[in-house]
């Protein structure tokens, strides 16, 4: 599925998806205090819209990821980098939507960029910095 080179981007593509849908479903968890069979579908909904919403942004940051890998780009500047297009495309893609909730859902996703960047090793063991 993906190759060396690319692995950070799809993981951390993938679970800031996740991870974000996990603190939006939480939130609300707890702000109505009700959970059925219904609020796990609406999550598994979050996941996969937020995958498709986010082709774009990932395909973006696969690309600057290989230039910035081939400029000899410390990991901590890729990191940034990457964050800051990550949430910008989260802003972008969700003030697209209109709807009351998507402040709401632009600050769970946005809050999830971050973390997930460190759960992940930024280049594979060959690669040199």
């Amino acid at each position: 599925m993906t190759n060396l080179k690319s692995a950070y981007p799809f993981r951390h593509w993938f679970s800031t998806i996740v991870m974000g849908s996990l603190i939006m479903f939480a939130y609300n968890a707890l702000k109505t205090i009700y959970l059925d069979i219904n609020s796990f579908k609406i999550l598994m909904l979050c996941i996969i819209f937020g995958l498709l919403l986010s082709l774009p942004v990932f395909i973006l940051n696969v690309w600057i990821y290989n230039k910035l890998i081939k400029n000899k780009k410390s990991d901590q500047t890729i990191r940034i980098i990457l964050n800051a297009i990550a949430i910008a495309g989260v802003v972008i893609t969700i003030s697209l939507i209109t709807s009351s909730i998507t402040s709401d859902v632009m600050l769970w996703y946005s809050v999830a960029v971050v973390p997930c960047s460190f759960l992940f090793k930024v280049r594979p063991h060959n690669t040199l910095a």
